[in-house]
């Protein structure tokens, strides 16, 4: 019998023209036909293989590649342009190594209020001063301090009082008015030799009532403003209660008008003081202390004692209070000891006692208390015009506190104790 012939296959891909099958053995003799309903069992089909690439595909399995290689080139061309959105995107996002001022936005920072302003403090004294305070020019006044002279009138509401040693032995007050303008003080007394170099530093108009000619030569020689009764300025009384020559009055308001005439300004500062939550000097480097005793000469002593109550040191004279009138007595916030030369020149007094002059321009040491406090110090002064400079044993700055201060210039022949 003859083999029946296999059904073609329809092939995946092009193919060529089959090769010729081998001849098909004759096989035995079968029994007698099955019915056609039951088809004969077919051989097992070879098992596929990919055509070999020679020769010419058909009509229908090219277009059919065609279309295949169209695809898969598309979707090449898809992926590779994504790929590249997407690349471009993360760069995009990612931070650059240059910065880009005009495509970056700056972080959000906090809004901070701003500082608030600096509070206005008078020069000579350190204190705040009022919204409508007058920041005026400063008087310089000599005041005597003999025991014809107390209790003084005034004295009471300087920023600044200097004690120096005259004739004789006694001393004399050179009063710096400018934050308290007080109605009148008295007695107004003469000048002296340190006292224009004194004065310069504070800019102020200098008042006095008479003095020998050189020392007021002198004062005229400077660039101060003079108001002296010798020379006619008609702001000066006596007062009728106490004897000549300790009892010249003078008008505050009228010396006061004189120095603005004049175009005098504020005074520049005269002390350091602590800024806002800085430590003071003395806290740093000073010892407690309640008791300052002065010897400024043979015949002339003060004394200070530390008011714990009213945080002040009060004024004795030898063991006396020193008051002002009214009662008063006096005080001060700062106390500053200065050890000077003392050095005497060829005038003398109507006694005969021959005029000392402070060398006030120089340097040396001394003592600053407040707060119940001492510590020692260095000044110095290069100049007239220069103020005196408070510095500690390393060369820092020494800070007051702020209030009134009381500067001492005690010669080298007297002393300062501290307790």
């Amino acid at each position: 019998m003859v083999a029946q012939p296999v059904q073609p296959q329809a092939p995946a891909r092009p193919q060529v023209a089959p090769e010729p099958r081998p001849p098909v053995e004759p096989r035995p003799p079968k029994a007698p036909a099955e019915p056609k309903s039951k088809a004969a069992p077919r051989p097992p089909a070879e098992p596929k293989s990919k055509p070999p690439a020679t020769g010419v595909p058909n009509k229908k399995h090219g277009h059919r590649a065609l279309w295949i290689s169209l695809v898969t080139v598309i979707v090449v061309l898809a992926l590779v342009v994504g790929g590249l959105y997407v690349w471009s995107t993360r760069s995009n996002t990612d931070t650059p190594t240059v910065p880009q001022t005009m495509s970056t936005v700056p972080a959000a920072t906090p809004t901070l209020p701003p500082p608030p302003d600096p509070i206005a403090t008078w020069p000579l004294t350190g204190l705040p001063m009022a919204d409508d305070a007058s920041n005026g020019p400063a008087l310089c006044i000599k005041i005597e301090n003999s025991v014809q002279a107390r209790p003084q009138l005034g004295l009471d509401s300087a920023d600044i009082v200097i004690e120096e040693v005259v004739e004789g032995g006694i001393t004399r007050f050179m009063g710096v008015f400018q934050s308290t303008i007080p109605k009148q003080v008295e007695p107004v007394r003469s000048l002296r030799p340190m006292d224009t170099p004194l004065a310069q530093q504070f800019s102020c108009a200098l008042v006095f009532s008479g003095g020998q000619l050189p020392f007021v030569q002198a004062a005229l020689n400077s660039v101060l403003p003079i108001i002296s009764q010798d020379r006619g300025a008609m702001w000066f009384s006596r007062d009728s209660g106490r004897s000549a020559p300790h009892n010249v009055i003078g008008d505050m308001a009228t010396f006061m008008a004189t120095a603005k005439a004049a175009k005098l300004t504020s005074p520049p500062p005269a002390f350091n003081y602590p800024a806002l939550g800085q430590v003071s000097s003395i806290v740093a480097d000073g010892a407690p202390a309640t008791r300052l005793d002065l010897k400024m000469s043979g015949v002339e002593s003060s004394t200070w004692r530390w008011d714990d109550v009213h945080g002040v040191w009060l004024r004795y004279e030898g063991t006396t209070k020193a008051t002002v009138v009214g009662g008063k007595q006096l005080s001060a916030t700062n106390v500053v000891t200065l050890s000077v030369t003392l050095v005497n020149t060829q005038y003398r007094d109507p006694a005969g006692n021959p005029v000392p002059e402070t060398q006030i321009v120089g340097s040396g040491t001394g003592t600053v208390s407040y707060a119940g406090m001492s510590m020692p110090i260095k000044w110095s002064k290069a100049s007239a015009k220069k103020p005196i400079v408070l510095t500690d044993a390393s060369g820092n700055p020494v800070t007051l506190l702020p209030g009134n201060t009381w500067v001492e210039l005690v010669p080298k022949s007297g002393s300062v104790t501290i307790r």
